[in-house]
């Protein structure tokens, strides 16, 4: 992975998640998995989709059980996450290897379509 160091609007973020996510998008070609959890501001929202166009599966906490629903919920608007979870079934849909899902663009699956 490469990890610059960012500038301009994503300079203020340190460690930044966008810069890891579209990083890890460029190098693993769709073969994983991106999981945005609570905070404040957008943070992982643009990162997270880039995930998503290279045909990761995208996770993204949900409002009821995140903290600070800031950096979920933009990339919840933005149409980055196949998922929208709580955080207790998050870990369930990473073992039963949600990697391997097939979800149609504009589908979006709730805490009870991962089993």
């Amino acid at each position: 992975l490469s990890l610059p160091w960012p500038t301009g609007e994503r300079g203020r973020h340190r460690p930044s998640v966008d810069v890891f996510f579209e990083s890890a998008a460029r190098c693993w070609n769709g073969a994983l998995i991106g999981v945005l959890l609570t905070g404040m501001g957008s943070d992982g929202a643009a990162g997270l989709s880039a995930l998503r166009a290279a045909g990761a599966f995208t996770i993204a906490q949900d409002r009821s059980t995140s903290v600070v629903w800031g950096m979920p919920r933009v990339a919840v608007e933005m149409g980055a996450a196949v998922a929208i979870l709580p955080i207790d079934r998050i870990g369930e849909a990473l073992l039963h290897g949600a990697a391997s899902l097939s979800v149609p663009p504009g589908r979006l699956l709730s805490g009870g379509d991962v089993s």
